[in-house]
Formats: C-alpha cells, sequence, structure tokens
C-alpha cells in the first residue's frame, strides 16, 4: 500500500501529531510525506519515509500550488491521499476530483475545519473532535513512540511544570496567576515557544515571580522533565487530544488538566480541573499528593498500551484498508 500524507504547514518542531505515526506506518507499507519546503519536523523523519517537498506559495487558491501538487502526485501514484489539518485538507479536497485518490482526513482539533463536514472518510483524535463533525467517524487518540527515563530523585520544593506551545488557547496566563497564590513552595517550569512569550514574561514580572516561574523555551528534553517534576498542568482553553497529555501518561508523576476534550475522556474526574480554578485543584493535591498519584497510576496502567504509536499505527491501517 502508498500512502501519500500531506501536511500543509512547516509544523512546531515539536508536537507534530503525524511524526511518530508516519515513522511508524513506514515500517509495514510505502510511505510518502507531502509538505512545504525546509518544514521544522523533516529532521524527525524516518529515511524509509520520501519526503515530497513543494516550493510554491502555500495558500488554498494558488493555482500554481494546485498544479505543483497535482505533478508530485501524480508521479507517485498513492492508492491513499491522508491529510493532516483542515488547510491540506481543503486543498487536497480541490484537487481531488482531478488526482481520483481515496482521501482520509485526520482533524486534530474541535475548533475549526468546517471542510470536513465534506469529507467521506475522517477520523478525529478524540471523540470531542468527532462531536464537531456533522457525520460519524472514526476516533483514533494520538500515540508517541515512548522512551526510557530516569526520574531524577531529591526536589526540594513542589516541582509544577507546563509543555505546549506559548499560544493563548494553553491559558498559561492563568495557570500563572493561579500559581502566584499558592501558600506553599513552588517552582513552575513552562517548556515551549511561541508568540506569547514576551507577554508571559511580562506578566511574570508583574507579578514578581521570576524565581518561582521560568520560561524554558523550546526543549527536546521533555520526557526527563515530565519525569522530574511532581505534577504536570495542562491548562487550555481546548484541546484536540493533547500530545503533552500523552507524553504524561508515559512520563509524569502525576497530570491534572482544565476540563478539554481528549483529558475529560481518559483522565480520572478527580484531575479534571473545576472551571479555571487550578491553584485549588494544587492546593488539594499538595494535601493529598499520595492518593492523587495513586488515582493517575490507575490511568497510566489502562492507557499507556493505548497510546503507544504501535497500537495507533495498527488503527490507522486498519481504516486504510476499510476505507481502500
Amino acid at each position: 500500500m502508498r500512502v501519500c500524507h500531506f501536511v500543509a504547514s512547516t509544523g512546531l518542531g515539536r508536537g507534530d501529531a503525524f511524526v511518530d505515526l508516519v515513522n511508524v506506518l513506514a515500517e509495514d507499507m510505502e510511505i510518502f510525506l507531502l509538505c512545504p519546503k525546509g518544514s521544522r519536523f523533516l529532521l524527525s523523519l524516518s529515511d524509509r519515509i520520501t519526503v515530497l517537498e513543494y516550493s510554491s506559495a502555500n495558500t488554498r487558491l494558488n493555482p500554481f500550488l494546485l498544479l505543483e501538487l497535482y505533478g508530485l502526485l501524480r508521479r507517485v501514484k498513492p492508492d491513499i491521499v491522508h491529510t493532516h489539518f483542515a488547510k491540506a485538507t481543503e486543498i487536497y479536497h480541490l484537487l481531488h476530483r482531478f488526482v481520483g485518490v481515496c482521501h482520509v482526513a485526520t482533524k486534530h482539533n474541535p475548533r475549526k475545519g468546517k471542510i470536513f463536514n465534506r469529507i467521506e472518510h475522517v477520523i478525529a483524535v478524540s471523540k470531542g473532535v468527532a462531536e464537531s463533525i456533522s457525520h460519524p467517524v472514526e476516533v483514533i487518540y494520538n500515540g508517541i513512540r515512548p522512551v526510557t527515563v530516569a526520574r531524577n530523585a531529591g526536589n526540594d520544593i513542589f516541582r509544577i511544570c507546563a509543555v505546549g506551545r506559548l499560544d493563548k488557547i494553553k491559558g498559561l496566563d492563568t495557570l500563572i496567576r493561579e500559581v502566584a497564590t499558592l501558600p506553599f513552595d513552588y517552582l513552575l517550569e513552562i517548556a515551549g515557544d511561541g508568540e506569547e512569550r514576551l507577554p508571559l514574561q511580562e506578566l511574570i514580572g508583574s507579578l514578581n515571580l521570576q524565581e518561582k516561574v521560568k520560561l524554558l523555551g523550546f526543549r527536546t528534553d521533555i520526557p526527563q522533565i515530565l519525569a522530574d517534576s511532581d505534577l504536570q498542568v495542562i491548562s487550555s482553553l481546548s484541546e484536540g487530544f493533547s500530545l503533552a497529555m500523552v507524553e504524561g501518561i508515559f512520563y509524569s508523576e502525576l497530570l491534572i488538566s482544565t476540563d478539554v476534550a481528549g483529558a475529560n475522556e481518559i483522565l480520572d474526574k478527580r484531575l479534571i480541573i473545576s472551571g479555571r480554578h487550578i491553584a485549588d485543584k494544587i492546593i488539594d493535591i499538595y494535601a493529598d499528593y499520595q492518593s492523587y498519584k495513586n488515582i493517575f497510576a490507575e490511568t497510566k496502567k489502562e492507557f499507556v498500551k493505548k497510546l503507544d504509536i504501535e497500537c495507533t499505527s495498527k488503527l490507522y491501517a486498519d481504516c486504510y484498508k476499510n476505507y481502500l
């Protein structure tokens, strides 16, 4: 089977949900990846994957882009074109009638993408995302290929971490304001980069939290950061199925989240934050840490195999066979 994955963005450099998936799928089928020239995730791809980079201006209705993509797809003759996110899905939907190759699309978040209502074969990364689509779709949770990490013991203070791009949708400003009210000593480390870095840095300064809240920037050692923390917090306003949450299932001692898609499907309700009352939940956890840790251990036990990319890739391969 020949499958061409199409991503119409240069990626985030970390946390690109499709990278581990295509790497594992390439072990059992012929995989092509169609993407903009110079995409950030290219160095993370398996040598088994044939990369098809395009150079035309990356806009949906650019006729030169459509012609370039048409030529690339006609050259490799895939059995399936699998698009990720709304932009690539819209572009290939325009080309589909001319290319005539089965279209599979993955919707990664519940917020946007009416185009998915017009695609027959859609895979949603959570039940919450599936509810944003007007017809029945498959649900396959995101997975990762875990690595072995040893926790460094001996924290002097309560270490809290958050992982993700610095974007307003991640609710990190609220998290910073909430931890400012904690009545015990702590260190909050935020791993990630993005356009909200300066506003968050200014917020930290205005609250005099320079010694308590650290912006770590882009990091490649996320598993170790999670393993060394006492608590991981997801403070997002919206999610599809957070890869930071999946990483937390494998590496974190304890994870709590706001009531967003994905988290409210796999975490025990006692690990879901009520509203935006993050500090209240952290205070409860600090007072009864071992009990909450035991609750999270049950989630780990249930989902650690299900969220391994080996399991996820098999579900995708089954969908491909059914669609064909």
